[in-house]
């Protein structure tokens, strides 16, 4: 476990060489050390929140000369006293003030430890914490707008909403609890029903915008599937907007993964370019088509890229009974040869059947790719929210929230069945919980340790 106790030190800034760098420092002893740094009198005043130029030394030569900036807690992002450091950006510099900063005292930071420490001393809640990562690791400018509403607070300001809901349904029950047989509260159990049930409507809703929150911040994996020949390797090289796989009418060109990173309607994704299925691939292709496996279990989306001018109703039939076929965007490649235009319609009812989606394209001269690219983005994203509409881009409170939101159903029907009353109020304090670790209140160790553990050092 990592001591509040610590004065702890990391580069803040991302390593490598740049015009200048930052080392961070926070804890009880900043201030010692910082003067024994830079070999700053008793008499020389640090002023807060100030930049002052000055030289820093090791124990027996001048490191650099760079700027401190001291912010003495409790105003400061950790809530404790803070120094940064700015120097050359040399990560040979670098590592030679922290190591300095080691041996004066302090240790290196694990991974968002400054944050966690913010959390810890009240400076901030947890889904601000959260909403400081993904500022950081946000691959669009809808998901930076995301983590700027948790910056502003807006999902802690609902979170607390969801409290208040909660502990008036709460109260309303102990009062059924306290006083068995009497008049309810001040809401009858139809009213005292129908909130608990809109409550766990908007918890769900909240819940599954974490599938646009997503693919706005970390982007999306999408891997391209289906057999030899089919048009894949076109097609990945049309949505890429630039020629990187191989293409040929040589049936196995493709072998090895080929991967690529772009944006499609505003979502940044990595393309895979994955071998072709036939019924006797040599081994380089065995091996690619096992690789490729790996790839399709943790992929957001897998278009399903089939050549519409040879398919065959009863070929495609046997690939929807195959359960080994992950759902996603089917992709009916080479349109322009199609002759059988009724063998195409009935391959496009089998779709819709199947309860699929199905996009006609010709890779090659781009057509339909318009239409796949929308068809891409509701897929990842679903139904896309409003301007005004809050999304989550937190797995944790995408899980969370759909337990509150079961735990307040479950409440519902409690009181409308002979379940009873104690169980509905069971329930309400079971979703009261689950808000607490949402906004940090009742966040266990290994929570934290979780969530932290995604941060950079230094952060």
């Amino acid at each position: 476990m990592l001591s509040l106790g610590d004065t702890i030190v990391a580069c803040a800034t991302p390593w490598g060489r740049g015009a200048i760098a930052v080392v961070r420092l926070s804890g009880p002893d900043v201030e010692k050390i910082v003067r024994s740094l830079c070999r700053l009198s008793a008499e020389r005043t640090l002023t807060p929140r100030r930049a002052q130029l000055a030289g820093m030394y090791g124990e027996t030569k001048r490191l650099d000369e760079g700027l401190v900036l001291w912010m003495p807690g409790p105003r400061s992002y950790t809530g404790e006293d803070i120094a940064e450091l700015s120097c050359h950006g040399n990560p040979l510099i670098v590592e030679q003030l922290i190591d300095r900063c080691v041996a004066l005292g302090a240790r290196v930071a694990g991974p968002g430890e400054f944050t966690r420490r913010a959390v810890l001393n009240g400076r901030m809640d947890l889904p601000r914490a959260e909403a400081v990562c993904q500022a950081i690791e946000a691959r669009s400018e809808a998901g930076i707008t995301l983590a700027q509403q948790g910056l502003k607070g807006a999902l802690s300001e609902r979170f607390v909403g969801f409290r208040s809901v909660l502990e008036t349904c709460g109260a309303e029950l102990e009062v059924r609890l306290d006083y068995p047989g009497e008049e309810p509260g001040n809401w009858s159990d139809e009213v005292l029903c129908d909130q608990l049930r809109a409550f766990a409507e908007e918890s769900a809703t909240l819940a599954e915008s974490y599938r646009a929150g997503k693919a706005w911040v970390e982007g999306a994996k999408i891997v391209l599937l289906g057999p030899v020949n089919a048009g894949k390797s076109t097609l990945f090289n049309a949505l890429l907007g630039d020629q990187r796989a191989l293409v040929s009418p040589t049936a196995g060109t493709t072998r090895d993964i080929v991967e690529a990173r772009c944006v499609i309607s505003e979502l940044p994704v990595v393309l895979f370019d994955t071998a072709g299925e036939r019924d006797a691939p040599d081994e380089i292709e065995a091996a690619g088509i096992a690789l490729r496996d790996g790839f399709v279990r943790s992929a957001d989306l897998v278009l399903h890229v089939f050549p519409a001018h040879v398919l065959s109703s009863d070929a495609f039939t046997t690939w929807l009974s195959s359960a080994s076929q992950q759902e996603g965007v089917v992709v009916l490649n080479h349109v322009d040869q199609v002759v059988d235009s009724a063998q195409l319609e009935q391959i496009e009812a089998l779709i819709r059947e199947a309860g699929l989606v199905s996009v006609q394209t010709n890779a090659k001269a781009q057509q339909g790719l318009d239409v796949l690219k929308a068809q891409i983005k509701a897929q990842l994203m679903g139904e896309e929210p409003g301007e005004a509409a809050l999304v989550i881009g937190s797995q944790r409170q995408r899980d969370l929230l759909s337990t509150i939101s079961r735990h307040a159903r479950s409440a519902a029907d409690a009181i409308e069945t002979s379940a009873g009353i104690a169980v509905a109020a069971e329930e309400v304090i079971h979703a009261l919980e689950r808000i607490g670790e949402l906004d940090g209140r009742e966040a266990r160790e290994g929570v934290l340790d979780r969530l932290f553990a995604r941060f950079c050092i230094g952060k």
